[in-house]
């Protein structure tokens, strides 16, 4: 690229750093990130998202959480995406309470949680057995008027279902149905 006069900028890094973090090379990614700072260039908060994402899958949640608090040691506002992002890792390793913790520092910071925020919570907590608690959530947001999804319903249905819990999945359904919110497979 250089070769040719033509300098990577912050968004071009950004991108093949992201591409070795989704391949799972996060050591050639923090090489990209070590050549974009020798250039004299800052990450954004995509980069660091990027790094945080590439270390949850690498199950080094130590690193990811790290990042975030450099990312905002920096003087960068990490969004709805970085906060997710790590969310999503804490809630595959079952660190529940981390992931709630978030939610809190996201409400603190003004950023809004969306519907893939909730999801996230949700599938966590199906995902480590806490039904009841996942549908006590949908029902706290459907009372707040929040925009559900399907993946919002599906995830406490196959919950319930998988417990033999089929009267709370029909109910479950049926509210989903209800409202507009067109099943898919579960």
């Amino acid at each position: 690229m250089s070769e040719l006069g033509l300098l990577p900028n912050c968004f071009s890094y950004t991108t093949v750093i992201g591409g070795y973090c989704k391949m799972g090379e996060i050591k050639k990614a923090l090489y990209f990130l070590g050549k974009m700072l020798k250039s004299g260039l800052k990450p954004s908060v995509a980069t660091y998202t990027m790094l945080i994402d590439g270390y949850c899958k690498s199950d080094n949640m130590d690193m990811a959480e790290d990042l975030f608090q450099k990312m905002i040691t920096e003087g960068l506002v990490p969004d709805v995406v970085a906060y997710n992002t790590l969310m999503n890792g804490y809630g595959k390793k079952g660190h529940l309470h981390k992931a709630f913790e978030l939610l809190d520092m996201m409400r603190s910071a003004n950023v809004s949680p969306d519907t893939v925020t909730y999801n996230t919570l949700i599938h966590s907590l199906v995902m480590r057995g806490f039904v009841n608690e996942a549908k006590d959530l949908l029902d706290e947001l459907i009372r707040r008027g929040f925009s559900l999804d399907v993946a919002t319903f599906t995830s406490i249905i196959g919950g319930f279902s998988k417990k033999g819990n089929f009267e709370e999945a029909f109910l479950v359904w049926f509210y989903m149905s209800e409202h507009h919110v067109k099943p898919d497979v579960v």
